[in-house]
């Protein structure tokens, strides 16, 4: 036959002095005669000791003052890094507009006046031709170095949104 030891609530009830009298009978009938539940009241009794003496903590005066100027500092930091974190987005659709013009051209339709394409063009014969003559004569491919280009942009921009995720709060207690 199995011998059932006591229960954690029956420690805690027995060392609370909270069991009726004939429970408490019952709890001390089984401390005499079962080593393993004496060995567990031991435990109790000086958790009990430890808890008991414990004196708690007090905050310093300055508490208080110190966490709000600390949020304040945090959140002048957070606004100047916010201006900051739209730069790469910023960076990401002006290189994907550039590709998009670079592979497929201005539209030429009816109604986009004919000094808009003309301005375009100069654009890219100041800019884009020479830029794809200098990348042939270093024998490297243009359409690869705007898809490298891209795929550096968009790695960047990802990472700069998890970095922004990780250090946003879920919540604030104080």
């Amino acid at each position: 036959m199995a011998i059932e030891h006591l229960t954690d609530e029956q420690f805690q009830e027995y060392l609370d002095g909270n069991l009726a009298d004939e429970s408490r009978s019952v709890v001390e009938t089984h401390l005499e005669v079962c080593e393993h539940c004496r060995d567990n009241l031991r435990q109790y009794q000086l958790l009990y000791e430890r808890l008991g003496d414990d004196s708690g903590f007090s905050l310093p005066a300055d508490f208080a003052a110190g966490v709000v100027s600390r949020i304040e500092s945090e959140s002048a930091e957070n606004a100047s890094s916010r201006v900051w974190s739209v730069i790469p987005g910023f960076a990401f659709i002006a290189a994907i507009i550039g590709t998009l013009v670079y592979f497929f051209g201005i539209p030429s339709h009816s109604h986009v006046d004919s000094s808009l394409t003309v301005f375009f063009d100069k654009i890219a014969a100041v800019t884009i031709t020479p830029i794809k003559g200098f990348l042939t004569a270093l024998n490297i491919d243009p359409q690869l170095l705007v898809a490298s280009v891209l795929i550096l942009l968009s790695i960047s921009i990802l990472d700069l949104a998890l970095k922004h995720a990780k250090r946003r709060p879920s919540s604030m207690c104080l």
